[in-house]
């Protein structure tokens, strides 16, 4: 799969189906915490996406894990 998507080294993207909640919180957390946004785009796949979007934090993208629509980053 690396071979076949182009990789982006400023880019940190996880995925939680539940919301953000448990390691999923304290990852996103010390993310945030140790400004990691400022140095890489995250992106955050979730199904709840629309809670955490409107508080996003610079650099920080929320996007739903249920549609299939491509996504610029």
């Amino acid at each position: 799969l690396n071979k076949l998507v182009k990789k982006d080294d400023r880019l940190i993207f996880f995925y939680s189906n539940l919301g953000i909640r448990d390691n999923d919180r304290s990852f996103y957390e010390y993310l945030i915490e140790n400004n990691y946004n400022n140095k890489f785009k995250i992106v955050v796949s979730l199904n709840d996406y629309e809670y955490y979007e409107k508080d996003a934090p610079y650099n920080v993208t929320f996007i739903s894990n249920k549609d299939n629509k491509k996504i610029e980053f």
